[in-house]
């Protein structure tokens, strides 16, 4: 079976683990004619929105993957477990950006009534453009790598401009769909997708290696293993960083506990569920509920 992510990965290991350059905002456009390897499967904290010029390419996000071609759009939000895969040996052409969502804060002060990050928080993945929106959009890409080239800055009132036009005008286009019949991933492969997207849906429930592999009738140790080869994670290590990221936005609700967000993402253990999410965030609950709440 081909491993469609590298061994031993997390964002915890700094060895393997994809920096993101600048968090704040960072923009990057590569065009790689002869693509080889595979890419690191890795989440940040910051936005990511990748626009294909030309090319195939094969997106990971999550349990779901997408076929991604010329002219598309594809949109990450936070800490979302991701990757690209090369479609067999065909180059690519494209842009990436990151941003944090501070950096449009002072604009929508001065506009409360506008939301940029509708298809983000909807979690809309792809959006396929036609020929007009492509050149649109190519416009409004080229002018923010410009201005970021030539300034030197992390920012400007010019690139926020451009960043906070581009949202908007995403969130007018229709979305793409997801790739139904991806011809390089076997039935093994699929599966493990399949179990991808029950553990994203379950994850507040007492899920277990045993538990999980006798739903899908297979041995814990071939479940195990598998898992390992398909998703470059261990199993609880995967259903640990569903769970965190669920529970950094529960945090955010001032009307929960840390003990009730706890329970609620499937911790029968604050002690457990504290440790766990200091590990993975890099602070204890608590903290990181206090750091983000107003």
């Amino acid at each position: 079976m081909k491993n469609l992510f590298p061994e031993s990965y997390h964002k915890n290991s700094p060895a393997n683990f994809e920096q993101v350059p600048d968090s704040h905002f960072f923009i990057k456009r590569v065009v790689n004619p002869n693509p080889t390897g595979e890419f690191s499967h890795h989440y940040h904290d910051c936005y990511e929105l990748y626009y294909l010029y030309s090319g195939e390419r094969y997106y990971f996000i999550q349990d779901k993957t997408y076929h991604v071609t010329g002219g598309s759009m594809v949109l990450i939000p936070p800490n979302d477990i991701h990757r690209t895969g090369n479609l067999g040996s065909f180059g690519y052409d494209r842009m990436l950006i990151h941003f944090s969502k501070d950096l449009l804060s002072d604009l929508l002060v001065v506009c409360p009534d506008i939301n940029p990050y509708k298809n983000l928080e909807e979690e809309i993945h792809l959006i396929s453009l036609d020929d007009r929106q492509q050149s649109f959009v190519e416009t409004l890409l080229h002018t923010m790598e410009a201005e970021y080239q030539g300034s030197g800055l992390r920012e400007n009132s010019h690139i926020k401009l451009t960043l906070l036009q581009l949202l908007l005008f995403l969130n007018d286009c229709k979305p793409g769909r997801q790739d139904a019949a991806l011809t390089e991933l076997n039935n093994t492969q699929k599966l493990m997708f399949e179990i991808l997207g029950y553990i994203n849906n379950h994850y507040f429930e007492e899920l277990t290696l045993e538990t999980v592999s006798a739903k899908y009738f297979l041995s814990t140790y071939y479940f195990s293993r598998t898992f390992k080869e398909v998703t470059g994670f261990h199993f609880v290590e995967y259903l640990n960083n569903v769970r965190m990221k669920e529970a950094k936005k529960l945090l955010l609700n001032p009307d929960l506990t840390v003990n009730e967000v706890s329970a609620a993402v499937g911790f029968h253990s604050n002690t457990h569920f504290g440790r766990v999410f200091k590990q993975i965030v890099g602070c204890s609950p608590s903290a990181y509920k206090k750091k983000e709440l107003p």
